[in-house]
């Protein structure tokens, strides 16, 4: 079973678009307050801000690809259930340490996450199999 191209292509970018506007935002907000070091607990609550907003949108468009691959197998299981976003710990852990550079990537990595989380644990609801299986330019191990 494969879902088409276009359906594919089309759940990439939206992911992506969404991604971007956290990655974006986020970087905005750190040069606004003049940088992470002295404004860690606000930009931690804005970045959680940004993950949950961003994460519950990266979720729904998850639940929408596995809601239309298990039409086409024709599994009769119910609708997809998006994942939780990421906590206030969990998104202050992600943050604390790491560079001034590395710090716009993380709301971003964690709004994709949720849309990792939403199609793995609907799988393992639903007894499924997943496997990614890697196109175009990969690394070696791929």
């Amino acid at each position: 079973m494969t879902i088409s191209k276009k359906s594919w292509s089309r759940y990439v970018k939206m992911l992506h678009d969404i991604s971007q506007r956290a990655f974006d935002e986020f970087e905005a907000y750190i040069t606004s307050i003049g940088g992470f070091a002295g404004n860690d607990e606000q930009a931690i609550a804005y970045a959680y801000a940004l993950v949950t907003k961003y994460g519950e949108a990266s979720s729904e468009l998850a639940c929408e690809l596995y809601d239309e691959i298990m039409l086409i197998s024709g599994a009769n299981v119910p609708p997809a259930i998006p994942a939780n976003t990421m906590s206030i710990n969990e998104v202050r852990s992600a943050m604390r340490g790491q560079s001034e550079l590395i710090l716009p990537q993380i709301p971003s990595r964690l709004v994709k996450m949720a849309s990792a989380d939403t199609l793995l644990n609907n799988a393992m609801r639903d007894g499924c199999e997943v496997a990614w299986i890697p196109s175009g330019d990969t690394c070696a191990f791929c």
